[in-house]
């Protein structure tokens, strides 16, 4: 049970971090639009950190090389060199009505504080979910005279491409009890691209 309880919140999780990921995108592109070309998940850390460093493109104009340097050494951003960044958020800024820099921003820096719990929220889950798989791992001390049998979970979790996500909701989503290898394994096995 909590198993699948885990999986359906961070499931949960991951849909309102898209969400606020949109509105994100949504917001930075009244007034931002350069910002967006230095991301694919507006959601990710690093990327609220440089927004919070270069909130307006009136802030960034005021950066140093040396800023994005340490920066990008910081969150260590192989793909984009300090110079890159740097002229990214210095290109020329869009010419906006007055107040909407600010609104957007001040709208931005709520949705920042939001996506902030929802990342750490997140990983709490993740953790918590490797967790409850690892317990579904039967010891190697077995009673004498009894054979441990491959569980399902071992067999899943050798699989390669097959994360923390999928194998929660195989496991928590099958009826709760003993999970004996096959229970799982054979109705899985009938979908395409499964190893055989």
């Amino acid at each position: 049970m909590k198993l699948r309880e885990w999986s359906r919140m961070a499931d949960e999780l991951q849909q309102e971090r898209a969400r606020l990921a949109s509105r994100m995108r949504e917001q930075l592109w009244r007034y931002y639009p350069q910002m967006l070309e230095l991301a694919d998940d507006f959601a990710a850390d690093w990327f609220l950190d440089l927004w919070n460093q270069a909130p307006t493109p009136a802030k960034a104009a005021r950066l140093r090389e040396t800023t994005i340097e340490r920066f990008v050494k910081a969150h260590r951003l192989r793909r984009w060199p300090a110079s890159e960044v740097l002229r990214i958020l210095k290109q020329k800024p869009l010419s906006v009505a007055p107040g909407v820099v600010e609104a957007a921003s001040d709208h931005i820096r709520t949705l920042t504080v939001r996506i902030r719990l929802i990342n750490q929220q997140l990983k709490a889950a993740h953790r918590k979910l490797d967790e409850l798989c690892a317990q579904l791992i039967p010891s190697e001390e077995n009673e004498p005279g009894q054979q441990c049998e491959q569980r399902d979970v071992v067999i899943l979790r050798s699989m390669p491409g097959l994360g923390r996500i999928i194998l929660a909701v195989l496991l928590g989503e099958v009826r709760s009890g003993n999970l004996c290898a096959g229970e799982i394994i054979t109705p899985c096995a009938a979908f395409p691209g499964w190893p055989r």
